[in-house]
């Protein structure tokens, strides 16, 4: 793992979802202090202070080259290396030739992949169908030049970024899928400490109907706004808001007033304006056509339900991470555009098998429909869920780039050692017998911060020392987010109605597997 000097240079594209993905990964870990975000004009312009002191702007490639000259060698993260050349913020060959020139410095990379490793199964040309409305030619014409544009890019990427250690926000494939990508660059990840940042709430039975939950949130990317358009049979060249789609989106918004909530909006700018002409009741919404990382993360956590056009957002697994409902109209831009292998890795890493929460737009929104739809949501989010804290923590992923080495909040054994000590004496002070579960918000250490201080005593401290990291690092699992400040009988239900027991028994197995073996015995 990278110690306390190890810099750590996260490169974004103009992505919102790649943005989440890079500040999900940092998220309540140490090493977030070695951080720095360089991000692209337009994502600079609404978060130019997102990590303190920390975020800067680049315009080219070389502003990237220069920043990364001024450090020592350490972590490059691209959010994603494939997207960059698509919106136009490199070349391949650009991109191609700053990562030969870091690897060269002593630099370790790794990408964020939105292709799910497909490009290193199937040609681009496959893969990338944006399809266009029949009745449209012109449509149709800028499609087929874009698809192939899409394509050559893919294609180039697939090339520079093929044997660079891909990283995937999701839970590890539940069928076997061809790929030519080894499995020694892949790597399914998740950071157990972003939620217990300062603000979040954790969920509360859905079935219990929360009565402070008063917010909806309706989600509508900016390309994903374009697919409806195309749908509801806008022209390419029409200036205003589509009137059959406005119709349909207002309708949504009026049914979350008529149950009782507020309904809030994230939109292009036309489109918010269009509901507050074209709206009566508009005075009485949230309407927001621009919003910050830190805006959207509170509203997404705090929301009640969240609806989205789209069903491969980020944000979607956010949700799911915390155990609160979201639900999605439409397939949204990415499964449209792309062919059935891809929907099938979709539903396979992301969803365990099972589809996206879907609504049909045309049925009304009551709060008792939600409440019905939510009930059908819980059983496949359960699986989901556990799937996804059963992949690597971010410590595991940096620890594959940089072996063997010692983070920051452990720069020796003694202090790993006082880590343990205190995760004993809350054990012992809460009188843990493996009866209960108790809320995360009791231990001293992050779940991330106890498990690193257990592998480098397992891995470097002395022998008592190494079997008392072992046996005290599993009982992490007795501590779950959701608790509340009384504990909760281990066969009591948590809040996906299912027996805590269960989640206590899926994170054991992964803390104890995580485990590092400890050094070979001496002769």
């Amino acid at each position: 793992m990278p110690d306390s000097n190890t810099p750590i240079i996260l490169v974004v594209c103009n992505d919102y979802g790649e943005l989440a993905l890079a500040m999900y990964l940092i998220g309540q870990q140490s090493f977030a202090d070695n951080t720095t975000l360089m991000l692209p004009p337009r994502l600079f312009h609404q978060n130019p202070d997102i990590l303190s002191g920390r975020t800067f702007v680049y315009n080219s490639i070389s502003d990237i080259q220069k920043t990364l000259e001024k450090q020592p060698p350490g972590i490059l993260g691209l959010f994603s290396g494939y997207l960059l050349p698509i919106h136009r913020l490199c070349s391949p060959d650009e991109l191609d030739t700053l990562l030969r020139s870091t690897q060269a410095r002593g630099w370790k990379y790794f990408t964020s992949d939105p292709f799910l490793g497909l490009l290193n199964d199937i040609d681009a040309s496959e893969l990338v169908t944006l399809t266009a409305p029949k009745w449209n030619p012109i449509w149709a014409y800028f499609a087929a030049k874009e698809r192939k544009r899409l394509a050559q890019l893919l294609t180039e990427m697939n090339r520079v970024l093929k044997e660079t250690l891909h990283v995937y926000p999701c839970g590890a494939s539940t069928t076997e899928f061809r790929t030519d990508q080894s499995a020694s660059s892949r790597l399914h990840f998740h950071n157990d400490d972003f939620l217990s940042q300062p603000g979040y709430t954790p969920a509360t039975n859905p079935s219990m109907a929360n009565q402070k939950a008063q917010r909806w949130l309706f989600v509508l990317g900016d390309q994903d706004y374009t697919v409806q358009e195309g749908k509801y049979g806008q022209t390419i060249w029409a200036q205003g808001m589509s009137r059959k789609f406005r119709k349909v989106l207002i309708s949504k918004l009026n049914e979350t007033l008529k149950a009782g909530r507020v309904p809030t909006l994230i939109a292009p700018t036309k489109v918010i304006e269009s509901v507050r002409e074209h709206s009566h009741v508009a005075d009485a919404m949230e309407l927001i056509g621009h919003c910050d990382y830190a805006h959207f993360q509170s509203l997404l956590l705090e929301s009640e339900y969240v609806f989205y056009w789209n069903a491969v957002s980020f944000s979607c697994l956010v949700r799911t991470l915390s155990g609160k409902p979201w639900f999605t109209f439409d397939d949204g831009h990415l499964l449209r555009g792309m062919n059935a292998d891809y929907a099938s890795r979709i539903f396979d890493w992301f969803y365990q098998g099972d589809e996206p929460p879907r609504l049909n737009i045309e049925t009304t929104l009551t709060a008792d429909s939600m409440l019905q739809a939510t009930q059908q949501y819980l059983e496949p989010a359960w699986r989901i869920r556990q799937a996804l804290l059963a992949t690597s923590d971010v410590q595991s992923l940096l620890s594959t780039l940089y072996p063997g080495t010692v983070r920051k909040v452990q720069n020796s054994t003694s202090e790993a050692f006082k880590i343990l000590q205190q995760l004993g004496e809350v054990i012992s002070t809460h009188k843990l017998d493996g009866s209960a579960v108790v809320d995360t918000s009791l231990l001293s250490h992050s779940k991330s911060d106890v498990r690193s201080a257990a592998a480098l005593l397992i891995e470097h401290g002395a022998p008592d020392q190494a079997e008392f990291a072992r046996s005290a690092v599993p009982t992490l699992a007795f501590f779950q987010p959701g608790v509340g400040d009384i504990p909760c009988p281990i066969d009591s239900p948590s809040p996906e109605d299912k027996p805590w027991r269960a989640a206590v028994e899926s994170e054991m197995s992964t803390i104890i597997k995580g485990l590092p073996k400890g050094p070979e015995p001496t002769a």
